[in-house]
């Protein structure tokens, strides 16, 4: 369970009990200092509001709750402001009042009190700035833009500085350097350099700690295995973070080989037969990709010639992996497997085993669009409509024999190939038909020929993979009645309405090169017949036919704009750009190639003698693969079939792909008999990070539990008034990260790219060292830290995992908000801290102790 980090147990628990706060002692003269200037701040912010509102019923009740601030006991300030604050949001809602200068439920965040020669001031650092005026005594200064604020990120308590503002330069000492929570008008938190208080539910104030602030250190680099239990390292501290130094820490941040760590229920799965389809699912951290790809090394060690590096691939989802893995077989001793994602690995198949098929790329698919064609229901619907196909051209053929004798044998061979694609049943019934079998089964030699008339025929649509695709996508009625068969309610009928829309759009002007060259050959044929019709006119009206370089009026002519012809607007767009007309998205070409794959039997390049073909197979995080893509996946593979399968279900990112779990995957697959293998052992994370990843799942955990043999630094959260707070906050232990460990790596997660932007730049204004905003597959894997959002770390570990914005708003009590911030917490090897702004997730485990 996750212990908040601004609290102790009781005596009741066997632990020491809370260090309150006395009279009198150093710790209680700041905290009254601070609610002092606390009080003064809502007292001057009341005064400047009232001050400035035109007179109406509405303004005399903020005059009234001014008068009694201004007499108000400290206590009683923060509730009297609070309501203010209320009165003001009513008025300014319908149109009366005006905005607050700052928010006075949170007006700022840090504590400057700087001396300049004689002259000692106090700077507080917040959202918005706000001058009272010379009697004021203090000035609020906005951390993202004003001058002064660098002073409270760069310099520390009794730091000399030398700032230049506005081409002045200005030096002093930082006599009072404080880090404040305040939430909902009232002062939670403060933190100093010696020390640091937190105010109870009860009102109490205790102390965090004595001489020293949560601190991020320690943290060996990898998730290697826990030493013996007499070897451990003592426990920490709360309010200590971190286990050993950087003397453990390694420069490289990728994946790395675990050879000689390997335990036995991995060696086993490692070493499972060359055939066959291997299933390895696991908790986060539990070396499911390390033990795939140390299997794909073993089946290269005990048949280079078979498995040999071309002739196996790797797939993953995320791009940031592709890179993450790419240094673990080389080490292993297998160089040249192609790693690739989903992605990519789909759209260039398809290119080459369908490159008749010229179209723009949509990447904008509707949510809808994407549920349903990613839908195990569609894959079986394919499978449906060409199996139709070949019943149709059996049904056609047994009409072309007349005798019983013939129907039957013809039957009996027909079945006997039903396993094969639709195009080599095709092959085998020719043959066969042709052959002296036929003959002495009573087939006449004009059947024989009217059944080679109907495989003729039947040529061309048996290789159309499009126009099956169109069927299938476009008969909604078809559409509702399979997929509400596997899962009823999910889709609204306005959905698929707006499938087959989309759908018919995009085959409207699909072309083929076949089509393509037809098009252009009737153009020429209708430009040919013009230039005749015109050089006739010209000749009978006595004049000369016109050259290829003259023109009528014999003056140059204005080039015809032909932009509009060509869909182009004026502002150099084509129009219609966003429009799937005549494109494909990425979900088709998983259609396509699964076409192809029941057509033809194998996905054939064509214009060569190369077939796309492996003899294993290795796909990472197969929980957002859909049914169809790992069908598509399977099919390429060799009779044997070797396969490795990846997975986590807790570790989902994608939701509307139609993998609810295992036993229904290998159900759409139509695959029977393959044992589900469970990693037990949680290897990356501290049995601390793993509670709290498991109590963020909630309902969604496994109900056995995984086996933790490594503990460590307890999970910890801290709760702030606002952004700005909690960016200084995290900027003071990084930097002082940085100074202790340089061979660290950190992940600052926040749930959105927009949210990872802000900390990234507030870091960075901050002087933050080795800091970078991660986009993509931008990941260099080296020592420093990485801001990111969830979505892009996925199967990636860091020594320290900093998780931002962990609020009400962005982690809601959902699915997905919890199946991400399991993704995003998990990925810490040795500590994790949660930060929220305001009311924190209701995902988080119960705090107690601190408000």
């Amino acid at each position: 369970m996750l212990q908040p980090a601004t609290s102790e147990r009781t005596e009741r628990d066997g632990r020491p009990p809370v260090d309150r706060v006395e009279p009198g002692s150093p710790e209680h003269a700041i905290i009254q200092e601070e609610v002092h200037l606390l009080a003064t701040v809502q007292r001057a912010l009341a005064d400047k509001q009232i001050s400035e509102v035109i007179q109406s019923e509405y303004d005399r009740e903020l005059i009234s709750l001014r008068d009694q601030i201004a007499d108000a006991r400290l206590e009683d300030v923060a509730p009297l402001v609070a309501e203010m604050y209320r009165l003001q949001a009513l008025g300014s809602r319908s149109g009366n009042g005006r905005s607050l200068p700052v928010d006075v439920n949170a007006p700022y965040f840090g504590h400057l009190k700087l001396t300049e020669g004689k002259k000692t001031r106090d700077v507080l650092v917040g959202n918005r700035g706000f001058v009272p005026g010379s009697a004021g005594g203090f000035a609020i200064v906005d951390w993202r833009n004003a001058p002064v604020s660098r002073i409270y990120y760069r310099y520390d308590e009794g730091d000399d500085f030398e700032e230049n503002f506005g081409g002045r330069p200005t030096a002093g000492m930082v006599v009072v350097r404080r880090t404040l929570s305040i939430i909902d008008g009232e002062l939670k938190r403060i933190t100093w350099p010696e020390g640091s208080v937190a105010r109870r539910k009860d009102g109490t104030w205790i102390r965090m700690s004595r001489g020293e602030r949560p601190t991020l250190r320690g943290g060996q680099g990898i998730a290697v295995r826990p030493p013996p239990p007499s070897e451990f390292f003592p426990p920490p501290k709360r309010g200590k973070l971190g286990v050993v130094g950087d003397e453990s820490l390694r420069e490289d941040k990728h994946l790395q080989a675990i050879t000689a760590l390997i335990d036995r229920h991995q060696f086993d799965m490692i070493t499972k037969p060359d055939a066959g389809i291997v299933i390895l699912q696991g908790g986060a951290g539990s070396g499911k990709t390390t033990v795939a790809l140390h299997r794909a090394a073993y089946l290269h060690f005990n048949n280079p010639q078979v498995f040999s590096p071309k002739k196996m691939a790797i797939v993953v989802k995320s791009a940031a992996l592709t890179e993450y893995i790419s240094r673990v077989l080389p080490s292993l001793g297998v160089e040249g497997i192609r790693c690739t994602t989903l992605g990519d690995w789909m759209e260039k198949t398809r290119k080459k085993v369908l490159p008749e098929l010229k179209h723009g790329r949509i990447e904008d698919v509707p949510a809808s669009v994407a549920r349903i064609k990613k839908h195990p229901a569609v894959l079986h619907l394919l499978e449906r409509a060409v199996a139709d196909e070949a019943a149709a051209l059996a049904a056609d053929l047994m009409s072309k024999i007349a005798a019983d004798t013939g129907k039957a044998a013809f039957k009996k061979q027909w079945d006997m190939h039903q396993r094969l694609a639709l195009v080599p049943r095709m092959r085998e019934a020719q043959k066969w038909i042709q052959s002296p079998v036929a003959t002495r089964a009573g087939i006449t030699a004009k059947e024989v020929s009217e059944a080679l008339g109907v495989f003729r025929r039947a040529k061309a649509p048996a290789a159309d993979v499009l126009s099956v695709w169109a069927q299938v996508l476009t008969d909604a009625a078809l559409l509702k009645e399979a997929v509400e068969a596997r899962s009823p309610g999910l889709i609204s009928p306005a959905d698929y309405k707006e499938l087959v829309d989309y759908v018919s759009q995009q085959a409207e002007e699909i072309e083929t090169d076949e089509d393509q060259e037809v098009d252009e050959e009737a153009d020429e044929k209708v430009r040919a017949a013009g230039r005749r019709e015109r050089d006739e006119a010209v000749a009978a009206l006595g004049g000369r036919p016109e050259g290829p370089e003259e023109s009528m009026s014999g003056e140059d002519e204005p080039e015809e704009d032909d932009s509009l012809s060509r869909g182009i607007g004026i502002d150099g767009r084509l129009v219609d750009d966003d429009s799937p007309r005549g494109k494909l998205d990425e979900h088709d070409d998983a259609l396509l190639l699964r076409l192809v794959q029941l057509k033809q039997g194998g996905l054939a390049i064509p214009g060569s003698q190369k077939t796309v073909q492996y003899e294993h197979m290795i796909v990472d995080e197969a929980q957002d693969l859909s049914p169809t893509d790992i069908s598509v996946l399977r099919g390429v593979l060799t009779k044997r079939e070797s396969m490795t399968l990846a997975g986590d279900t807790a570790q989902k990112l994608i939701f509307d792909n139609g993998f609810d779990d295992w036993k229904g995957l290998l159900g759409d697959l139509g695959i029977s008999g393959v044992e589900l293998e469970p990693l037990r052992i949680s290897y990356r994370s501290t049995r601390e990070v793993t509670q709290f990843s498991r109590a963020v799942l909630g309902p969604l955990a496994d109900p056995l539990e995984p086996v933790t043999p490594r503990s460590g630094a307890p999970v910890e959260h801290f709760n702030f008034g606002t952004t700005g707070e909690a960016i200084a906050f995290l900027a003071e232990g990084l930097r002082s990260l940085e100074m202790r460990e340089k061979r660290a790596s950190v992940a600052v997660v926040a749930r959105f790219a927009a949210q990872a932007t802000l900390y990234y730049e507030g870091l960075r204004n901050a002087e933050v060292p080795s800091l970078r905003r991660v986009y993509g597959k931008e990941f260099s894997f080296t020592p420093g830290i990485d801001v990111v959002d969830v979505t892009q770390i996925k199967g990636l570990e860091y020594d320290y995992v900093l998780l931002v914005e962990v609020n009400g708003s962005t982690y809601a009590d959902q699915i997905e908000a919890r199946h991400l911030l399991h993704i995003a917490s998990t990925r810490a090897v040795h500590q994790l801290w949660v930060t929220s702004v305001g009311t924190p997730s209701p995902l988080l485990p119960d705090l107690d102790g601190v408000s």
